[in-house]
């Protein structure tokens, strides 16, 4: 197959564009936005057509530079009018002109293919023509005949296997073979015993479930016979006590008219001496709450706080905390509180006063970066000498200064933070006195020879100012910083305010720890609402009882017995053992329905063992039958696999072969060490073992994506039995180094002698 020309009407940037193409290779070498990629989209959609407007994700090929864009709206033109072209190719020994016209959606395309020499309609072809012609899908296509830019690296589909294997009369077969695997490995996961989600694995724990239970079962028949038997002696036994209740029935009756009134007098003298009790305990339970809301309430001086208030500034000494550990953060260390100290020092100097960065004739660091005095006389040095002394003895009172105050604000400082500001206040001090004293020496040390001249002029006067302005950025940013530190200080003093104010207003001094005291007292606020809130509850409950009872309240002391009741002789006697038969009765009956309720259930038990026993039984059967299919499954499976394999690994010498040619032609290495596989996977052996041409680098992955694409595109079409197709070639040497591209132009100029070649580049190094 070969292309001879190409109109493009309108396709993206490209308008009323002509093309003629020639044998062998093609470069197009244009700029960036020409449209050279829009070009490569256009040939392969007068083949493919364009992907339907829904289908998200999807432009030229898979690894796409807009992959978030559709093709058929992202090629649409800019310009308005027909969207589409003409080809005309020669395939077959025939001349064809296709012409195809792009619609808004897939269905409202066109596609017209006429004989070129007849201008007849040919038939030859349907707008699937790129299935037809090449034996390939349009994602097997962009595996291998098309190479986009930044897309390289391939992978085998089922349709380049079946070109390579030689079976395109039977790709359905191959392309069926993962359908047909990913079906066999699905029915293989559902049936496996390995995983417990697997049919398997979840019949076999059933089974050993119902056996368990089965052989916990196995005394039911002599549970089954001893509760009947039990059942007989209690049935027996409620006779008797039924016999003997009518006995005593009829033995009483006479005397219950006269029982009755007694017992009336003796139930209305109980309940009152009930309700005195019930009033006395709801009163001394009233007094027990109140004494305990005192003794809570007397833990605050001043007043009880809300729970609302507690909480709020247990938040504010959460915020002092942050800003604690903030500040510790901060803090100035000692070399920076020396360094401030001596910058502080200097340009607060009055031989120093008003000199600012870019100003000559002082800088208070040398070539070294050492602090230096400048002058331009002897004079200058004698008196820098004599105040020496001054400044040793002042720097001498400041540091000894600091040490006190360190050993005197330590120890104080006990709230959690505030140690470390301590220090910090002290270290000021003592380390200002250090720097002075060290400026005494220096200028001392300088007094005794004749200070260095200032230049204003040359070298060294730049130096200078440079020294000058860096000393200068140094001051503001640890003066910057010891601010940014008072800040928070103060941001730290407020947020304590609040909470001082708030103990001071409840009658408590500030503890160490405020977060913990601020938590107490809430516990505390706490537990004063709840034992309020019970006093009232047990206030409420003392006003309803008196309210609902309308007998005066009388002593229990003063309540007087009843009378003894003159009644006959053996009539108590008589109530007493009528009410034990009925308590006997009454037990006897329990036990009768326990036991009943218990034959039920051992007669339940023993249906469900028998159901059980039949379920086992079918469980078995069907675990034998899954048992049967998993084998059957995971044998076809492995010969699936292996025929694939055994089809594929004739054919994998022809690819490995040409591979190796194209990887020494670009590379001029030996391809002793790269490997190709029966799946066509690239890999590199490298430290005794082979490597993923994932994890090589890019340009070395592009390398080998180039090689293998060809040398699938070789086995797929050997020389005059197919028609091969032109090789479309997106820019894919980008990032090759120097020393790769004269051998990719040599692999160019030896494929162009098989292959017709659109070679697209933008630049003319990589031609």
């Amino acid at each position: 197959m070969k292309l001879i020309s190409c109109h493009v009407e309108n396709f993206g940037r490209l308008h009323d564009f002509d093309y003629v193409f020639s044998n062998g290779i093609n470069v197009i070498c244009r700029e960036n936005g020409w449209g050279k990629s829009t070009f490569a989209a256009f040939l392969l959609a007068m083949f493919y057509g364009l992907p339907a407007k829904g289908r998200k994700r999807q432009a030229v090929s898979r690894g796409d530079r807009l992959p978030e864009k559709n093709a058929r709206t992202f090629y649409r033109p800019w310009q308005g009018g027909i969207f589409g072209g003409q080809i005309v190719f020669e395939a077959g020994g025939r001349t064809y002109e296709m012409s195809r016209i792009f619609g808004e959606r897939e269905a409202q395309d066109e596609f017209e293919l006429r004989d070129f020499d007849t201008n007849l309609p040919s038939f030859d072809y349907t707008a699937n023509i790129g299935r037809e012609m090449f034996a390939l899908d349009r994602d097997s296509f962009l595996r291998t005949v098309f190479t986009a830019q930044q897309d390289c690296v391939t992978h085998v589909t089922d349709d380049i296997n079946s070109l390579v294997t030689d079976l395109a009369e039977y790709a359905g077969d191959m392309e069926n073979y993962e359908n047909a695997q990913k079906r066999l490995r699905e029915a293989a996961n559902r049936l496996t015993p390995k995983r417990a989600t697997g049919r398997l694995c979840r019949l076999s724990a059933q089974i050993g479930q119902l056996q368990q239970k089965l052989r916990s079962s196995d005394d039911l028949g002599e549970r089954i016979a001893l509760c009947s038997r039990e059942q007989k002696v209690l049935q027996e036994k409620e006779k008797a006590l039924e016999a003997e209740k009518k006995q005593l029935t009829e033995a009483i009756a006479a005397a219950e008219q006269e029982e009755e009134e007694y017992f009336r007098m003796e139930r209305a003298n109980r309940d009152l001496l009930a309700e005195q009790q019930i009033l006395a305990r709801l009163t001394a339970a009233k007094e027990r709450r109140r004494a305990d809301f005192e003794e809570k309430a007397a833990c605050f001086p001043q007043r009880i706080p809300s729970r609302g208030e507690a909480d709020e500034h247990v938040r504010n000494c959460r915020k002092i905390e942050r800003l604690e550990e903030r500040m510790q953060a901060r803090m100035l260390t000692e070399e920076e509180q020396e360094r401030l100290t001596f910058l502080e020092e200097y340009f607060s100097d009055p031989a120093q006063a008003g000199r600012k960065p870019g100003d000559r004739g002082g800088n208070p660091e040398d070539r070294d970066g050492n602090p230096r005095v400048t002058g331009s006389s002897q004079e200058k040095g004698a008196r820098t000498a004599s105040g020496s002394n001054v400044f040793i003895l002042m720097g001498a009172l400041l540091a000894l200064a600091g040490a006190v105050m360190a050993l005197a604000l330590v120890p104080s400082a006990s709230e959690k933070g505030i140690a470390a500001l301590a220090v910090a206040a002290a270290i000021l001090p003592a380390a200002a006195g250090a720097g002075m004293i060290a400026a005494g020496l220096w200028k001392r040390s300088a007094a005794g020879g004749e200070a260095e001249p200032v230049r204003s002029e040359g070298a060294e006067g730049a130096a200078a100012d440079e020294g000058l302005s860096r000393a200068y950025a140094e001051y503001l940013e640890l003066q910057e910083k010891e601010q940014k530190l008072e800040e928070m200080h103060a941001a730290w003093a407020e947020a304590r305010r609040p909470v001082l104010h708030f103990l001071r207003e409840l009658g408590f001094a500030p503890a160490e720890d405020l977060s913990a005291q601020i938590a107490a007292i809430r516990d505390a606020a706490d537990d004063c609402e709840d034992a309020a809130a019970l006093l009232r509850e047990a206030e409420e409950e003392l006003r309803l009882f008196k309210k609902e009872s309308a007998r005066p309240e009388i002593p229990p002391e003063k309540i007087q017995p009843l009378p003894k009741q003159t009644r006959q002789p053996g009539t108590r006697e008589l109530r007493d053992r009528r009410e034990q038969i009925r308590e006997e009765l009454a037990a006897c009956r329990t036990q009768l329905a326990d036991l009943q309720n218990r034959m039920e259930d051992l007669l339940s038990e023993q249906e469900e063992r028998e159901a059980m026993a039949e379920e086992v039984r079918e469980l078995c059967e069907q675990r034998r039958r899954d048992e049967d299919d998993y084998r059957h499954i995971t044998t076809a499976s492995v010969f699936l696999q292996k025929a694939r394999e055994s089809l594929i690994a004739r054919y994998a010498d022809p690819i490995r072969r040409s591979f190796s040619t194209y990887w020494e032609m670009i590379t001029g290495y030996s391809a002793a060490v790269v490997h190709v596989d029966a799946d066509a996977r690239v890999t590199v052996e490298e430290r005794g073992k082979q490597r993923e041409a994932a994890r090589l680098s890019t340009g070395w992955q592009d390398l080998a994506g180039i090689c293998l694409r060809t040398a699938l595109a070789d086995a797929m079409y050997p020389t005059d039995t197919r028609e091969r197709p032109p090789l479309i070639l997106d820019d894919p040497f980008t990032n090759l180094d120097d020393e790769k591209m004269e051998g990719a132009m040599r692999f160019l100029r030896e494929t162009g002698r098989r292959y017709q070649i659109l070679y697209f580049t933008c630049s003319s190094s990589r031609c």
